[in-house]
């Protein structure tokens, strides 16, 4: 609901500030959500579903080449460990306003759009 909420937000001041249109040189807004993305999950509050637990076998491969495999929450078992490793990892008392404010700070500051690529699948 949060991430909704947040995304919702970010597309709607990329909207207002005229920064969403890809053909006039400024990012689009799929690109903008990528980035939120991207934001919530170096501070934890999104677990990246392209995370293998272990390294193996990719078994879901499209075209023979790309490795297409995800982390289908609804198929984890209650058990598993890689619940609680998230669940500790998140920030609990992270507000809309708060997250809203460190999106733009990370936007401003924390992305090295020059020399990296903000990715969801690799996230760190």
């Amino acid at each position: 609901d949060r991430v909704a909420k947040l995304g919702r937000l970010v597309k709607y001041w990329a909207k207002r500030r005229a920064v969403n249109e890809a053909l006039e040189g400024t990012l689009s807004s799929y690109s903008h959500c990528i980035l939120l993305l991207h934001f919530l999950q170096q501070t934890g509050l999104l677990p990246n579903l392209q995370e293998k637990p272990e390294p193996e076998k990719p078994k879901e491969m499209f075209n023979g080449l790309h490795d297409v495999w995800f982390l289908n929450p609804q198929e984890l078992l209650s058990s598993s460990e890689v619940w609680p490793r998230w669940a500790m990892q998140r920030p609990k008392e992270a507000t809309l306003r708060g997250l809203l404010n460190g999106y733009f700070g990370f936007l401003a500051y924390g992305l090295k759009a020059h020399s990296l690529v903000a990715s969801i699948r690799f996230s760190s």
